[in-house]
């Protein structure tokens, strides 16, 4: 109290402003988690692709000669691990870098005309590496989101059986590799559009690099590319034989992932 006079006198007292908004907590995140892949049937031309493909024929011609009536896809929808890099932009935009492994179940199930089944089977082993830009609708605990992005995606077929039997080739070329080769090899060959919900369920509010956050994310994409074949799979005579044109055959799928994510 006794130098209260002196204060008021010699120093200033203007008042002091704090700021309302919080400094971005989160500089990177590392993800990981799991995804249930649905894809289309025509993946399941893959089974009758390449050399594999030839001697899946060859073994059903023998096996029907008077050929077949019916056939089918059969095209399982695999579970998928995936990791991923987030990087924060402010408090709405995040950029995402993501791969993606899977194996998954295709076969053709064909009726010859002596009535009998014969399954062509092969296993899908396909990666995935895909760059993303997401945008945050809302901040805070809950974040529902939107992004969009491209991909590289590579796949072959691997382990192929007809009625059970291995192949004498059980496994095809790898398709879609990336590499330097080429341009084609070396430009994204896929896209992928998506929404998401991220719940936040510790913040340290802490600035990058105290703290750690933790959060639980969910989303549904769906990614589409062309599916390389052989020509002869692709050929449409719809309109005559003098008129056949290659048609592409598209190579898509709709992806529900979950995972757990570490905000630094």
């Amino acid at each position: 109290l006794a130098a209260y006079p002196f204060r008021r006198l010699f120093q200033r007292n203007d008042p002091v402003f704090f700021p309302s908004e919080s400094i971005p907590s989160r500089f990177v995140g590392l993800t990981a988690g799991f995804s249930k892949l649905h894809f289309n049937e025509e993946t399941a031309a893959l089974v009758i692709n390449g050399d594999p493909g030839i001697e899946q024929l060859l073994f059903l011609a023998i096996s029907e000669p008077d050929g077949i009536v019916n056939a089918s896809a059969d095209v399982e929808s695999p579970l998928a691990w995936w990791w991923q890099i987030n990087f924060y932009l402010g408090s709405r935009f995040v950029t995402q870098n993501t791969l993606l492994h899977s194996r998954s179940r295709l076969a053709i199930v064909a009726t010859g005309a002596s009535g009998t089944n014969h399954r062509s089977e092969t296993e899908l082993n396909l990666w995935e590496y895909a760059g993303s830009f997401r945008y945050d609708l809302r901040t805070g605990a809950f974040r529902p989101y939107l992004k969009l992005g491209y991909g590289w995606t590579w796949y072959r077929a691997e382990n192929g059986t007809f009625d059970g039997d291995p192949l004498g080739t059980p496994d095809g070329e790898w398709i879609n590799q990336p590499s330097f080769r080429t341009l084609s090899d070396v430009l994204p060959n896929s896209w992928h559009a998506g929404a998401g919900l991220e719940i936040i369920s510790f913040n340290s509010q802490s600035p990058f690099p105290q703290g750690v956050d933790v959060s639980l994310v969910g989303e549904v994409t769906y990614t589409s590319t062309t599916l390389d074949i052989d020509d002869w799979l692709r050929v449409d005579g719809s309109d005559g034989l003098q008129t056949n044109v290659i048609d592409e055959i598209g190579f898509h799928r709709w992806t529900w992932s979950l995972g757990l994510n570490l905000g630094l």
